[in-house]
């Protein structure tokens, strides 16, 4: 007689072991579903916003903005050149009157150690 007693109790206590495993079991599984219905919803809201810019960067093409931008940096970069070729053509005139000035000076100025 205790031995059939205590099987119905042991099999009490594994059912309630099996339940409690199951609901934990679906608990986890809920919440791994909730932290992936709000990755993708981040990652829709990313989408959104990437494709709003690429609309306006569209925008701007059609709109001719880029190719002006385009231009205008093209010229700069002209103005540059051109700039940085008048200054070559400055520094050997200006290290020839360095020279000058050096061989006008007495030897004892150090002026010029640079």
């Amino acid at each position: 007689m205790t031995t059939e007693q205590q099987r119905p109790a042991m099999e009490r206590h594994i059912q309630t072991a099996i339940a409690a495993i199951l609901v934990g079991l679906v608990g986890w599984i809920g919440v791994s579903i909730t932290g992936m219905a709000e990755s993708v919803a981040r990652l829709e809201v990313k989408q959104t916003v990437m494709q709003r810019d690429i609309d306006k960067l569209t925008a701007l093409i059609d709109d001719g903005v880029l190719p002006q931008t385009r231009l205008a940096l093209d010229t700069l970069n002209q103005r540059i050149t051109r700039h940085e070729g008048l200054f070559d053509s400055i520094w050997p005139r200006l290290r020839e009157m360095k020279e000058r000035i050096q061989a006008m000076e007495p030897k004892d100025a150090n002026r010029w150690q640079h």
